[in-house]
């Protein structure tokens, strides 16, 4: 699977919004697929006109999904693609994603963290399915630096942001 985040200094915020101003589809899917390859490492500028549907592949091949696996894509903070109070744009991009799972049917799965009821309740009738809502219990943030468990995490996280970030969520 695959983790980011719209939170936080990685800039994939930014990316999105370029993406959908610069893409000759405008498609949100296709400006979540862009800040997806910029959060792989490729160039904002190369990944612009990416499709979701071209990125798909490619993710899955990167990611070593056999034909039978199910692509696992965790999204933290998808509010952060709210540019003013009122503006769609995490509903409505939650939507498009939606659709790209029916698309693969069954084989690309989305899971959003930290996000609110009031948002997912919007994307699920935006995109004509439910959306459950998990609600789980508070734990202090810092739970995973007292696990033995996780050492390897706790290694991890104190080397790269984005773990650290994934941690919290």
């Amino acid at each position: 699977g695959l983790y980011m985040t719209f939170n936080g200094g990685l800039g994939l915020t930014s990316t999105f919004h370029l993406a959908r101003t610069k893409s000759s589809s405008g498609n949100l899917a296709d400006a979540f697929a862009a800040a997806l390859l910029v959060r792989c490492g490729l160039k904002p500028e190369d990944a612009y006109n990416a499709s979701f549907q071209q990125t798909y592949p490619w993710l899955r091949q990167v990611l070593s999904c056999g034909p039978n696996d199910t692509l696992l894509i965790c999204v933290d903070e998808i509010g952060g693609l709210q540019q003013c109070r009122s503006d769609n744009w995490p509903v409505d991009t939650m939507s498009a994603l939606m659709r790209e799972v029916d698309r693969f049917k069954g084989q690309l799965l989305f899971i959003f963290s930290h996000i609110e009821d009031s948002v997912l309740t919007r994307g699920a009738s935006g995109s004509g399915r439910e959306v459950l809502a998990l609600k789980l219990p508070a734990l202090p943030p810092d739970v995973w630096k007292k696990m033995e468990a996780l050492d390897q995490w706790r290694h991890a996280a104190s080397q790269h942001a984005a773990i650290h970030q994934l941690l919290l969520a």
